[in-house]
């Protein structure tokens, strides 16, 4: 996902705007979301709202698997608690970098890869995180529109772009159609938000290769554990890949065991390559990713001789002290406890 700044010009009510900042931590709180693309989740994003005195918090994590090697990015901001959410400080971490934005006197300034670099930064300048946000608290009359200038962390280069509220839409989500208030960026890379009661509801952009952030089913009650949710994204990846053998070949490879999995990276490409070789391990197996190595389970029998519903991987034991994923042929990753009934069962129709 592309980071981005935009400077926000939006004449409105600005005590019933300040008064949605002030509940935004109350409102938001910490957000779960899974990038979909088709029947297929691809990604996880956790997404945390605090309101303290004097600052609004944001501390935002998600990854995303897809064809290129997996993406991450952890963000953390701070931003005054005005209309504008008007950025204190920005802390980004990803396998591409880490570096500190710091704003000051209308400038933003960092060093990236060793070299000083400040841009024209002020006070409605706001990240594409806080933007999520700063859409939850605006108006929402459709036809608005107003002119924002953008400015790609990436590159640190600014652009015009506008901000454009096309009022209620249906979007489809994980759990059918809901109808929320759509803002959309029309810059170079459009982006699209959705709003329902007050927080992110969705969010679609090209860059993403066709996916949508849609809410997803976990809470924070259920703790965040990012070699978890990845290893479940894994397998889900994985029998996605499978079905891109079976189009192009009609049918799937009749391979059992790991060498159901391990024969994607034989194909011609490899659907996985050795940049994507971690898509084989559980990251909480400790082994280390390689082509020849895989943690999951494959299946028992020819899957060609199964429907969408069955069974055809699942963790190896080893991977999870209290349970583990398993997969259907058609996509779908639950969670299964070391003591659900179905535990050993499933572990009895697939094989390493």
């Amino acid at each position: 996902m592309t980071l981005a700044l935009f400077l926000l010009l939006w004449p409105c009510p600005q005590d019933e705007i300040q008064e949605r900042v002030n509940r935004l931590g109350e409102t938001w709180g910490t957000r779960w979301y899974a990038f979909v693309s088709g029947e297929h989740k691809i990604g996880f994003g956790r997404f945390t709202t605090r309101a303290g005195d004097d600052a609004v918090e944001i501390d935002d994590e998600y990854r995303l698997i897809f064809r290129a090697p997996e993406r991450r990015v952890h963000l953390k901001m701070r931003c005054s608690r005005d209309e504008h959410l008007t950025p204190l400080s920005i802390q980004v971490d990803s396998p591409q970098g880490s570096y500190e934005l710091t704003f000051k006197d209308g400038r933003a300034c960092a060093t990236i890869a060793g070299k000083a670099r400040a841009v024209e930064a002020p006070r409605e300048t706001v990240t594409m995180h806080s933007a999520a946000r700063l859409a939850c608290v605006l108006p929402r009359e459709a036809g608005t529109e107003r002119t924002l200038k953008y400015l790609n962390l990436e590159t640190l280069q600014v652009g015009d772009t506008r901000l454009l509220c096309k009022g209620e839409q249906e979007m489809a989500g994980a759990s059918g159609r809901f109808t929320g208030v759509l803002y959309r960026l029309a810059n170079a890379t459009p982006v699209d938000l959705w709003v329902s009661n007050g927080v992110l509801a969705g969010l679609e952009t090209p860059p993403l290769a066709g996916a949508v952030l849609q809410p997803d089913g976990r809470t924070a009650a259920d703790g965040y554990n990012p070699a978890w949710l990845t290893c479940a994204v894994n397998l889900e990846t994985l029998v996605r890949l499978q079905h891109e053998v079976a189009r192009s070949q009609k049918r799937f490879n009749d391979a059992t065991g790991r060498r159901f999995w391990l024969a994607l990276t034989q194909t011609k490409p490899p659907l996985v390559p050795k940049e994507q070789e971690s898509l084989l391990v559980c990251p909480s197996s400790g082994v280390t990713p390689a082509l020849d190595a895989c943690t999951y389970r494959g299946p028992k029998v020819d899957v060609n001789r199964l429907g969408r519903e069955a069974i055809v991987g699942c963790d190896d034991p080893l991977n999870h002290p209290d349970g583990i994923h398993v997969v259907t042929l058609g996509g779908q990753v639950r969670w299964v406890k070391i003591n659900a009934p179905d535990y050993q069962r499933f572990l009895d129709i697939t094989q390493e």
